[in-house]
């Protein structure tokens, strides 16, 4: 049976089609160039299928906010004791909401302030530095109760230096 041009034509119609259609349903997963063989010998159709990738949102960066800016705050605090008033010099070191340095100044004026106050700065550095300053609340750093309750408000006046 011969064909005429025209069923010649639609055929090699048909087969483009076809191959349209295998196209669209086997390029979903990259863009490269797909060869498809339509049933009319010598013709080829090679096409690039484009499928746009949703990117996934758990990939993607986050910024940061932090609550506190980065800087060194440095007050003197007072705080009560049964013997009066006391003094203490505090310092702290904030990066990223983080404490990364402090120093406590002793400026007590009675004796046994005087040693409590030392005991404090032997060995609240270990308790402090490297804590998230809104984390941090001590309750009693080797005995000394009184200076810690001051180093505590003092650090809720940093705080609030901080995040103004």
């Amino acid at each position: 049976m011969q064909h005429t041009a025209i069923e010649k034509y639609l055929g090699s119609v048909g087969a483009v089609m076809m191959a349209g259609l295998v196209l669209l349903g086997a390029g979903c997963s990259n863009n490269a160039p797909v060869a498809v063989q339509p049933a009319q010998p010598n013709v080829v159709v090679t096409e690039p299928v484009s499928v746009p990738i949703k990117s996934d949102p758990s990939t993607a960066p986050i910024a940061v906010k932090y609550s506190y800016k980065n800087g060194t705050y440095s007050l003197t605090q007072s705080y009560f004791t049964p013997d009066g008033s006391e003094d203490m010099g505090v310092s702290v070191t904030l990066k990223n909401d983080v404490i990364t340095g402090a120093t406590v100044t002793n400026k007590a004026r009675n004796g046994t302030s005087m040693q409590y106050e030392d005991i404090f700065i032997r060995t609240f550095k270990t308790v402090v530095v490297g804590q998230k300053i809104q984390d941090l609340h001590l309750s009693r750093v080797s005995g000394a109760s009184l200076t810690t309750r001051g180093f505590n408000s003092a650090l809720a006046q940093i705080m609030t230096k901080a995040s103004s």
